[in-house]
């Protein structure tokens, strides 16, 4: 047997090497061991000028060979095909073709119609009215003709600029919008991706990076043959990839007593070694070796290189690597064996169902709803236990009663509901909303091993999950499972803010200005006293002697202080720059005085430690925290001598240091230890309230509290992801952000502490109270060196005149 095989250098060399491995073990596979000597002509080919192929195939021709395998190009195979039917050779291709004829020359390996067709029979088993087509050439087109004629309403169909680098952004961004503008799924997002495989998983990347490999959207590819080879970057987040790929034999082969799976497998490993940089080869392999195995077919049992054209070929039949495969005279294969595969909610490989085609028939197997792990089997069970009942607790701004503007409660609102309502959106279930009966949130009980609170809500089945302002705690983990926080925190202190004392200083008659305030007076002086200098040396009328830099300080000096200084301006400039500073220094020394009997009376802030091991220490104030709460337990196992000392403190206060909610915690005096999260809250609710210091202790967060078990296991994995995404996108702190508002009350006490200068001097008069002074003294002083310029000038024309250096203006 001659055989010609005419490949594209750049692209199909895998498929080269994959020949010439399966011709070298013909002899040993039972269905070829009547090809003893078969030989190939490999022949590279980078043009498709119709003349080059031409005198390529008439040279094979003039060589003996009848039998051609030609590359995975469609556009060089269509011409490859016309002129071995002119010459009467046999082509034999892989590639997928939907217009094709009786041809007794040529043989399709890929079933190309039924493959279509079953892919029309998977969308409509499937329900998908309404999804996106992905193409990369014109002949997809020709592809799509069977799904587009049988659609009641036709999908969009997007070509992808193939020579625009970010022409695949660009489409994924298109499929993105118009699923979004044009209600395109019900719950998911579909499209149908018609590329090569190298393409569909750039397709994949580029809504990677969009955010589109989610629960929300699901792809059927047409190219790929597994769900496993270089697609782990997708299995994450519940993808829904599903692919109808020709089957392979190689588990076939496996289970037979035969040695021809060792053969197979050999081959195939040292092959896939050498390119495993190739993305989904295994079909692509199995082709290459069914098209030898055909060929040998074709010369030893049809002889159909004799057979005078236009007579029927016999049917032909055997087991080759791609299924079954069976010719009854037409040009493309009628038998096939199809597997449906997806990508399970855990991104495990799953054979969904199965489409058979035999003799030109076809039927669809389908067991989806019946295999744990597949999308279907987990939305039916979803579906049936979709109503999760919710344990919380009522805590601001977590979870409150909510209440309409004519004074009726209805529900509840606040961060956490907020929280669950995206939860229940984006992961497709409902709840039932309980507030914990004891208002606890869970610590075991004296001698016993129940637990109390939401966490002993959760052990007795009476909630499915605990979504509230819970922190993780070793003690709490033995027993039931925690999302990823959703809320970082740390423990702070809490306290009112003290009382303001009365506090006496050497520098207390500068409270009345502030610093900046201050500091630009003195520049303001300097700069006058310099201006008033310069005017003696500018102005013929005033003496520079009289008014050098140290007479003019002492001058200013004394007419700030109301004293006279023995000077007397004589000319024009000198007395503006006079009567600008006068009028500066007045106004200046009235808001000064204005201002010092109020900042002296008004007490100034003192807090009496900064720190956890300053609060240990003192005895002026007391404190506490939440009874069962994590930080109690944080104090209380504690071995850190200062927290134990701070332990012991609380445990023996009489009466006791404890509380069952913040907002008790919050109405006492003491120092309320608490979560910074919540911390944070109540300082904008309240402006008589104060965080002590800048130290967190520890570093912890909220999450969300499930039973333990796999029933629930997936819950927390899909609870934990949706809970990422929201942090990477920002969503959790746009939630935060609605509650952890200022109030009306506390932004009016902000606005009140903060009068009078933004240096926070405690009401010194800030720089913008005293801005138009400083402008009025700087227009003031310009404008007297103009005057002091013009008297200038003017003495020194009156002199050039006397000295007759001027000639007279002739009247």
């Amino acid at each position: 047997l001659l055989l010609g095989v005419i490949y594209d250098g750049l692209h199909d060399l895998h498929i080269v090497d994959a020949i010439d491995g399966i011709v070298s073990s013909l002899p040993l596979l039972p269905s070829t061991s009547d090809c003893q000597d078969v030989q190939t002509s490999l022949v590279s080919i980078s043009s498709t000028d119709a003349y080059t192929l031409r005198q390529l195939v008439l040279n094979f021709k003039n060589a003996g060979i009848d039998i051609l395998v030609g590359p995975d190009n469609p556009e060089i195979g269509a011409i490859i095909q016309g002129l071995c039917e002119e010459l009467s050779m046999v082509y034999v291709y892989s590639y997928t073709k939907m217009s094709w004829k009786n041809n007794e020359f040529s043989f399709g390996l890929f079933p190309s119609e039924q493959y279509m067709k079953q892919i029309d029979v998977l969308l409509n088993d499937w329900q998908w009215r309404s999804f996106a087509v992905i193409i990369e050439d014109n002949q997809s087109v020709d592809h799509l003709l069977p799904i587009l004629n049988r659609r009641s309403s036709s999908p969009i169909v997007i070509r992808v600029r193939m020579a625009d680098p970010d022409g695949m952004m660009d489409a994924a961004r298109e499929v993105k919008s118009y699923c979004g503008n044009a209600m395109c799924w019900n719950s998911t997002n579909k499209a149908v991706i018609m590329m090569n495989s190298v393409s569909t998983i750039k397709f994949l990347e580029a809504s990677l990076k969009l955010g589109m490999i989610s629960r929300r959207n699901w792809f059927l590819a047409t190219s790929l043959d597994n769900v496993i080879d270089h697609l782990q970057s997708f299995h994450h987040n519940s993808f829904r990839l599903s692919l109808p790929a020709l089957e392979t034999q190689f588990e076939w082969i496996r289970s037979t007593t035969t040695p021809t799976y060792e053969i197979y497998d050999r081959l195939y490993k040292a092959w896939k070694k050498k390119y495993s940089d190739v993305q989904h080869t295994k079909l692509s392999y199995s082709l290459a070796a069914d098209s030898v195995i055909l060929a040998c077919y074709i010369h030893t049992r049809t002889n159909m290189t004799s057979q005078p054209k236009g007579e029927e070929p016999s049917e032909m039949f055997f087991r080759g690597l791609s299924g079954p495969v069976r010719f009854m005279g037409g040009e493309q294969r009628t038998d096939a064996s199809v597997p449906i595969y997806e990508l399970g909610t855990h991104g495990e490989s799953l054979k969904i169902g199965t489409y058979t085609i035999e003799r030109g028939s076809s039927t669809l197997s389908a067991h989806t709803n019946d295999m744990p792990g597949s999308h279907a089997f987990e939305s039916l069970h979803e579906q049936q236990r979709k109503v999760l009942k919710v344990t919380t607790i009522a805590e601001r701004p977590y979870v409150m009663e909510k209440t309409l503007p004519d004074g009726t409660i209805e529900g509840y609102e606040g961060f956490c509901i907020d929280l669950l309502d995206k939860l229940a959106l984006h992961l497709g279930f409902e709840y039932e909303l309980n507030i914990v009966r004891d208002a606890k949130y869970g610590r075991p009980k004296a001698n016993s091993t129940e637990w109390d609170g939401m966490i002993g809500e959760i052990l007795n089945g009476n909630a499915d999950i605990a979504v509230a302002p819970i922190t993780v705690t070793a003690r709490r983990l033995e027993v039931v499972d925690f999302t990823d926080p959703f809320l970082q925190l740390g423990i702070s202190m809490l306290m009112r803010t003290p009382d303001k004392k009365a506090t006496a200083s050497i520098t207390s008659f500068m409270w009345p200005l502030s610093p900046r305030v201050w500091m630009f007076s003195a520049i303001g002086t300097f700069l006058t006293a310099f201006v008033i200098t310069l005017i003696a040396v500018l102005s013929p009328r005033e003496s520079p002697e009289q008014f050098n830099i140290k007479n003019s300080f002492w001058y200013l000096m004394c007419i700030l202080l109301r004293a006279g200084s023995g000077f007397n301006c004589q000319s024009s400039a000198s007395r503006i720059a006079s009567s600008v500073w006068w009028t500066f220094s007045l106004v200046l020394i009235a808001q000064y005085t204005a201002n010092f009997a109020a900042v002296l009376t008004v007490d100034r802030k003192s807090m009496p430690f900064n720190s956890f091991e300053e609060l240990g220490n003192q005895t002026e104030y007391s404190f506490g925290s939440i009874y069962g709460g994590s930080t109690m337990q944080f104090f209380q196992y504690s071995r850190l001598e200062t927290f134990k000392r701070i332990w012991e403190r609380m445990e023996n206060a009489t009466p006791s240091s404890f509380v069952e909610s913040n907002d008790q915690g919050v109405e006492r005096v003491y120092v309320f230890l608490m979560e910074s999260a919540s911390l944070e809250y109540e300082v904008t609710q309240n402006c008589n309230l104060t965080r002590v210091g800048n130290i967190v202790l520890g570093s912890n967060g909220y999450s969300i509290a499930l039973p333990k078990g796999m029933s629930r296991s997936r819950w927390r994995e899909k609870l934990t992801r949706q809970i990422l995404d929201f942090n990477e996108k920002g969503i959790m702190m746009m939630l935060k952000n609605n509650w952890w508002k200022s109030s009306e009350q506390t932004e009016e006490c902000q606005s009140a502490q903060s009068t009078g200068g933004e240096e926070g001097s405690g009401g010194a008069l800030g720089f913008e109270n005293t801005l138009g002074l400083f402008v009025l003294l700087g227009a003031g002083l310009a404008l007297s060196m103009i005057v002091a310029l013009i008297e200038k000038g003017a003495f020194t024309l009156s002199v050039l005149r006397k000295e007759g250096r001027v000639t007279p203006v002739l009247r």
